[in-house]
């Protein structure tokens, strides 16, 4: 049996109806749909045709590009595109597209690991952060209200964008006293996340919060809230039902599950 794990590396899914012989030279096949290495025949499956598993690569990560450089004699270099993975693609140029006050869009004209060039849009934003408050060991205050891209009224937890310079303690308090109506004596951070890692460079601090305060502030007059009690274990049927969208909420919710006493 020929082992691929050493050899360089393909680009792509490897198409249906192609075949790979040695000396790796890559041919049609008059619709089959399988892979030979010498006397070994596999399927697009990485199986052999008498189903025995073989360290072949699987369908999902057999590759292979048209720009695949060629090897002496004509031949095409075949590789395992694992070793890809791992290497960064690099911004060769970038320009602003839009902005506002709360977001920038750009776009970077990226070299790809195989030596190949594209075009990457990225939203750029300031990190958020989201506070689940517990006002006893059983009940949260979650907050509702109609969410514009959505197109829905929602419920979840206080989130918003952090400040220029604040801490992510100071943004948790703000947001808390904002969108709630409370400050917190202790806040527990469960774990930051990236919300959009192929799009926004967003990352989400996520925290929980205890000792809670009643404030008295003034509305904030571009936000329209409703502020509500809820049973911590009815905010994780929520979830389980689907009816809470927000992921960060979702986030603290399932986190903050796993530290309640079982």
């Amino acid at each position: 049996m020929h082992d691929l794990t050493d050899r360089p590396v393909l680009l792509a899914r490897l198409p249906v109806g192609l075949t790979l012989r040695e000396p790796l030279g890559l041919s049609e096949d008059l619709g089959a749909h399988r892979l030979e290495l010498g006397p070994q025949c596999f399927d697009g499956l990485g199986k052999r045709h008498d189903d025995e598993y073989t360290s072949v690569p699987r369908a999902d990560s057999a590759c292979y590009s048209p720009a695949a450089a060629r090897a002496a004699g004509g031949h095409r270099v075949v590789a395992d595109r694992r070793q890809l993975a791992r290497i960064p693609w690099q911004r060769l140029t970038t320009r602003p597209v839009y902005e506002n006050r709360w977001i920038r869009v750009r776009e970077d004209q990226v070299a790809l690991p195989d030596g190949r060039t594209t075009i990457y849009g990225v939203v750029q934003c300031a990190g958020c952060v989201g506070v689940l408050p517990f006002l006893d060991a059983d009940t949260v205050v979650l907050v509702g209200q109609y969410r514009y891209v959505f197109g829905g009224f929602f419920w979840e937890m206080p989130t918003g964008a952090m400040k220029p310079g604040e801490s992510e303690e100071a943004a948790v308090q703000r947001e808390l006293a904002e969108e709630a109506g409370y400050a917190a004596d202790r806040l527990v951070k469960l774990c930051s996340y990236q919300t959009s890692k192929s799009v926004v460079d967003e990352t989400a601090n996520i925290y929980l919060a205890e000792g809670l305060r009643a404030l008295e502030l003034p509305p904030d007059p571009t936000e329209f809230i409703e502020v509500r009690a809820f049973l911590f274990d009815e905010v994780v049927r929520m979830v389980e039902r689907d009816e809470i969208k927000d992921s960060m909420t979702i986030v603290a919710v399932l986190h903050a599950a796993r530290r309640r006493p079982r």
